[in-house]
C-alpha cells in the first residue's frame, strides 16, 4: 500500500515450443487437385493444426518445380506466399497428371524462421 514491491510466491510454468505449420495448397498438402483450384488458391499457407492458441505464421518464400515434356523445370521462386506470374503461367497450362513440386517453404514464426515440408500435388 505504501508503493513498496513486495513478492507474493513463485510459480514455475511449463513452455512448449509452437509446432511447425503444415503448408497447404487450397486446403491440401499432397495428392491430387484440379488445375483450376490450384491456380486460383493463389499461393500458400502455413496452417497450425491443433494448435490452442489463435497465431498466424506467414509463408515468406517458397521454390516451384514441375515437368513439361519429361523434363524437370527450372526452379521458380517465390518471395512472398503468393504464385508468381511465371508459376501461374505454367499451373494455368498443366495438364491432367502432371506433377508440381512445392519446396524451401519457409514461414515466419515469433522466434525465427521455419523450414517447412514440402507439398507434391498432382493434376487430376
Amino acid at each position: 500500500f505504501d508503493g513498496k514491491m513486495k513478492a507474493m510466491g513463485k510459480s514455475e510454468f511449463r513452455v512448449k515450443r509452437v509446432p511447425n505449420p503444415i503448408p497447404q495448397i487450397g486446403g491440401v498438402s499432397e495428392g491430387f487437385m484440379d488445375k483450376g483450384k490450384l491456380a486460383s488458391s493463389g499461393g500458400i499457407i502455413a496452417k497450425l493444426i491443433d494448435f490452442d492458441f489463435d497465431l498466424t505464421m506467414v509463408v515468406t518464400s517458397f521454390t516451384m518445380q514441375t515437368t513439361k515434356a519429361g523434363d524437370l523445370s527450372p526452379k521458380l521462386l517465390a518471395k512472398s506466399n503468393k504464385f508468381t506470374p511465371e508459376m501461374l503461367n505454367l499451373l494455368n497450362s498443366a495438364k491432367r497428371g502432371q506433377k508440381f513440386w512445392f519446396e524451401n517453404i519457409t514461414a515466419k514464426a515469433p522466434d525465427g524462421n521455419r523450414q517447412l515440408p514440402s507439398v507434391n500435388l498432382t493434376i487430376k
